[in-house]
């Protein structure tokens, strides 16, 4: 499997969940809207997304922070 061959190079784990996440996780922190995540996720649950809600809000408060 490829992320076997990827997670032995980078000598860390590398999972389709971690790109996942990861993905997720960046769109959160550039201010994308928790509906959109949700939406790119395939979440028919919003509570499903609901760990990107505090990196969503981090990344409201740190562009806050800039502006101010």
């Amino acid at each position: 499997m490829r992320f076997e061959h990827y997670a032995k190079h980078f000598k860390f784990p590398i999972t389709p969940h971690t790109l996942r996440h990861t993905f997720a996780a960046h769109l959160a922190m550039r201010g994308m809207p928790l509906e959109g995540i949700q939406g790119l996720l395939g979440h028919d649950d919003p509570n499903q997304t609901e760990l990107y809600a505090r990196l969503y809000s981090h990344a409201r408060k740190h562009m806050y922070d800039e502006w101010s």
